[in-house]
């Protein structure tokens, strides 16, 4: 039985390689400090966010153009949504051109021990931004990303990111 799901598991996940570019990794509770640690030199933003957070969705707008202005920019999506989701996650992922993101999804329903692997203060409220400056965490909050913070913070970053254009 066992074989079995993982087989059907395989073939889900090579049905959503087959319709998507980007192919997120499962995060478990070791892969928020295992994406630090390979960026431990770089400054990046992570975003965590659900296709059933609105004001997840709405960001990503913002998102989207903010990458689109600076792709030298290191952005890590992390979706909290269930595995089942893949499909809808992508659609949403190619939808604004995101696709080339190191992109995440929680491996299992366990959100609780996840949301504390990355962050015991973090309540589980969404969206939920993390940003890091030469590796070290410069700043965390939950709720609506602006462009002016984007801005302001990648002002910050003009000396560990090459080529930085804001507008």
């Amino acid at each position: 039985m066992k074989q079995i799901i993982q087989y059907l598991l395989f073939v889900f996940i090579m049905t959503f390689a087959i319709n998507s570019k980007a192919i997120p990794t499962f995060f478990d509770q070791d892969s928020f400090q295992q994406i630090v640690n390979k960026k431990k030199d770089k400054s990046f933003m992570l975003l965590l966010w659900s296709l059933d957070c609105t004001k997840c969705i709405e960001d990503f707008s913002v998102v989207s153009n903010f990458h689109k202005d600076n792709p030298e920019v290191e952005i890590v999506l992390v979706s909290t949504d269930e595995i089942i989701r893949l499909n809808e996650i992508s659609a949403l992922i190619t939808k604004h051109n995101l696709n080339d993101l190191e992109q995440w999804i929680f491996q299992s329903n366990k959100f609780q021990q996840l949301r504390h692997s990355i962050d015991p203060q973090w309540h589980g409220e969404l969206p939920r931004s993390y940003f890091y400056s030469s590796g070290k965490q410069t700043g965390v909050f939950s709720g609506r990303i602006h462009k002016s913070e984007l801005d302001k913070w990648l002002m910050n970053q003009s000396k560990t990111i090459s080529r930085v254009k804001v507008q």
